[in-house]
């Protein structure tokens, strides 16, 4: 959860402005936009 800025309150995971009640969903999220950046970021390079 670190690894990705996970919190754990009241129940609920919260990863950035959103809340799930399932910490896979939201490693699955925090895990997408991880690798959308590191696309935008290898396209940047290339150009």
């Amino acid at each position: 959860m670190v690894t990705w800025d996970i919190r754990f309150d009241a129940g609920i995971y919260r990863f950035q402005n959103y809340r799930y009640e399932r910490l896979g969903d939201a490693v699955a999220y925090a895990r997408l936009l991880a690798s959308r950046q590191a696309a935008s970021t290898f396209q940047d390079h290339r150009s």
